[in-house]
């Protein structure tokens, strides 16, 4: 069984009172969200890999994660431009600075990857195509 280690009193929360409002819900997992990371930090063993994806707020994804000093092994990207924070024409600096920090990047197609590599160059060698599967 898959143990959670994030959100786990939001989630909670959600579960006792289904009704909380949504901005409550979301700004008490911002709060725990700080928390979890800085308990994952302590909780890596020996060989361990960090496996992420954009946060809701794909702004606070790099000052999270180096306010907390937790590593970014591996970043998947559902999608270029998270959340449509920007225009694909550029790539925002945060995008830009969660790629660089991540040893290795996954796209869910080949499409993807191409444009990824386009727009960041600096991707080359890095980059891995798992596609994804059925999403019901």
């Amino acid at each position: 069984m898959e143990k959670t280690l994030f959100l786990r009193q939001t989630a909670f929360i959600k579960r006792r009172a289904p009704k909380t409002p949504h901005f409550i819900l979301k700004f008490l997992g911002f709060l725990e969200y700080g928390a979890d990371l800085f308990r994952l930090r302590s909780l890596r063993p020996v060989g361990a890999v960090f496996h992420w994806q954009w946060i809701p707020v794909p702004a606070l994804t790099v000052p999270l994660l180096c306010l907390f000093r937790v590593p970014v092994d591996v970043l998947t990207s559902h999608d270029l431009i998270p959340n449509g924070q920007v225009d694909r024409i550029r790539l925002h600096w945060v995008t830009k600075l969660s790629l660089r920090l991540a040893k290795v990047v996954i796209f869910h197609s080949a499409k993807l990857e191409s444009e990824a590599l386009s727009l960041a160059p600096f991707l080359k060698g890095k980059t891995r195509v798992i596609p994804h599967g059925l999403l019901f």
